[in-house]
């Protein structure tokens, strides 16, 4: 992924480097420091006068260890030592050593005792499997002070090491998949019992990990600075994986051209990865992963349109579920093109739509701040389903399908159907009191009464339907089956209300008349800029036809109300 030099240069350190020597590659999810350690410890494994031990902390995390991870480290890297003739009574009594200091936790010791005195140490098992009996029963007792075994076990390791003769590598993966405080402790311990002459520990940890399990450790007061000085007294040398080097784009392409994606093609799909998912390369390979999915479920038929769709769709979904989601679910029943941003807008705060899902003042901070890191992508995606030139409305239907496939490979639930705040709270409704209900805490009092004259101020064949979320639809019931004419939206800030047909929509000059008349009826002379109507596209007089307002200048319910059915009529 153009580092080779990075990666490299580190092995040539950890070959030539002082001991002991503790090193961290640090990296967030997903950015390779396992295939790092992998590639290390694959290279490093050719040199003679070294030994590599592997230990994943994960793995043993699942087993229901996490509690006994130094025990198992140490009996790991113990029975991961070269055997020779001399090495073996020094690993029986390190082994001795480590079961005594981990006897209050003999349910842990003793399987694993059992398990190298049956696998690992030749001529030691007899030994080793009465010490597994004595540890199952608890019946061991310390031959000597916890101080004096550590002393112990520190010098008869560092003895083991000398008689290898080699240089001992041990690496430590998935240290930030523990309990943060789990890898606190584990780092402890290496730096406590193993850190002796001829060896190099390689974690993979970030800061990040180790400062919150100090916090959870030694208490909330824990500074920034005593954790960063804490890192540093365990880690001699920090290496920061090169993310912003990565060149995934061989890696993708791979992938694609398994798919049957080639050409010119490549270019345009590539794009998009970068400027939603970047460099990250396991997204890569699960972006990869899931278009080629998405074209077995379709058949694999080969269409242009819409395997590029469906790929644009998985680049949101895997950058931004939660906005992915959103757009899912309110496509089923709304349009969501006016939802993403673009460069006309002004305020890119006020343009957030608000999430119903969100339902605690930490998620809609987290829902805000993952808009606003989306929007260049959004608007991307904006453009994306637009119609080629920008000239055309956001294409809906292209849209809603593409969103649909895609969520077969989300990991929530939208594949499942839409969710709300409370089981069953998003279903529709007629109820008007139900219909205020919902509203309450979600949209100003202000915009609630509103809501309610309008509501007394529609006659005829217009049925009010609450929708999930804070939205109204506003259905015609005087045809043979019902069809939804317009919408209206709460917000927090903000109301709009939308007409989506009347009669004679196809032709455009009836549809820009019908844009003049509102605008005369509710734009105040000299432009009030709380009040904003427009059609999706006035060069080509397409709908929906909408409004906004805020609640400093609210539109009279009545007259909105009377405009709407004379329109509809």
């Amino acid at each position: 992924m153009g580092v080779k030099d990075h990666i490299g240069g580190l092995a040539k350190f950890v070959r030539q480097c002082e001991t002991p020597m503790t090193i961290a590659v640090q990296g967030g999810w997903g950015t390779g420091k396992t295939s790092v350690m992998n590639m290390l410890a694959k290279d490093l494994a050719r040199d003679e006068d070294i030994h590599v031990v592997n230990f994943n902390t994960w793995q043993y995390s699942q087993f229901d260890l996490g509690n006994q991870l130094a025990t198992s480290l140490l009996l790991r890297i113990i029975s991961g030592m070269p055997d020779t003739p001399s090495s073996e009574p020094k690993k029986v009594r390190l082994f001795k050593i480590a079961q005594g200091l981990a006897l209050a936790s003999a349910q842990v010791a003793a399987p694993m005792v059992t398990h190298l005195a049956n696998t690992v140490i030749p001529g030691a098992g007899d030994s080793l499997r009465e010490l597994a009996s004595k540890v199952a029963q608890r019946e061991q007792e310390l031959e000597m002070s916890p101080v004096e075994a550590i002393e112990r076990l520190r010098s008869e390791f560092a003895d083991l090491v000398q008689v290898s003769g080699k240089r001992v590598l041990v690496f430590v993966d998935d240290l930030d998949r523990l309990e943060p405080e789990r890898a606190v402790e584990l780092m402890e311990a290496i730096k406590l019992f193993l850190d002796v002459p001829s060896c190099v520990f390689v974690l993979a940890i970030d800061f990040d990990v180790v400062k919150r399990g100090v916090m959870q450790k030694y208490g909330e007061d824990f500074s920034d600075r005593k954790a960063r000085s804490f890192f540093e007294k365990i880690i001699q040398v920090p290496f920061q994986l090169p993310t912003h080097l990565y060149d995934t784009t061989e890696l993708l392409q791979d992938g694609l051209e398994r798919s049957q994606i080639r050409g010119a093609d490549l270019q345009n799909y590539a794009a998009l990865a970068r400027e939603s998912i970047g460099t990250n390369p396991r997204a890569t390979k699960r972006l990869v992963n899931t278009f080629a999915l998405l074209k077995q479920v379709r058949g694999d038929v080969s269409d242009r349109e819409k395997d590029a769709d469906a790929f644009a769709t998985l680049c949101l979904q895997n950058a931004y579920p939660s906005i992915a989601d959103y757009l899912n679910l309110k496509s089923r029943e709304e349009q969501v093109g006016e939802d993403l941003p673009s460069d006309d807008d002004d305020d890119a705060e006020a343009a957030i739509p608000d999430n119903l899902r969100m339902e605690t003042k930490a998620e809609e901070r987290e829902w805000r701040e993952e808009w606003l890191r989306a929007t260049p992508f959004l608007k991307r995606l904006r453009e994306f389903f637009t119609a080629p030139g920008g000239q055309g409305a956001f294409d809906e239907q292209r849209f809603r399908d593409a969103t649909r496939l895609a969520s077969v490979t989300s990991a929530g639930d939208a594949a499942e159907g839409p969710a709300g705040p409370a089981s069953g709270s998003w279903d529709r409704t007629t109820d008007i009191g139900e219909m205020r209900l919902r509203l309450e805490g979600v949209t100003p009092d202000s915009f609630i009464d509103w809501g309610m004259r309008f509501h007394e101020a529609l006659s005829g064949p217009i049925e009010l339907v609450g929708q999930r979320g804070a939205a109204w639809t506003l259905n015609r019931t005087d045809r043979k089956t019902k069809r939804r004419v317009g919408s209206l939206h709460f917000g927090k800030q903000r109301m709009r209300f939308e007409i989506e047909r009347f009669e004679g929509e196809r032709n455009p000059e009836a549809v820009l008349k019908q844009l003049q008349v509102f605008k005369a009826a509710f734009i105040p002379e000299g432009d009030s800029t709380t009040r904003v109507i427009a059609l999706r596209n006035e060069t080509e007089t397409q709908l929906p036809l909408s409004v906004q307002w805020k609640s400093d200048d609210p539109i009279d319910p009545e007259e909105l109300a009377q405009f709407f059915l004379r329109v509809i009529r």
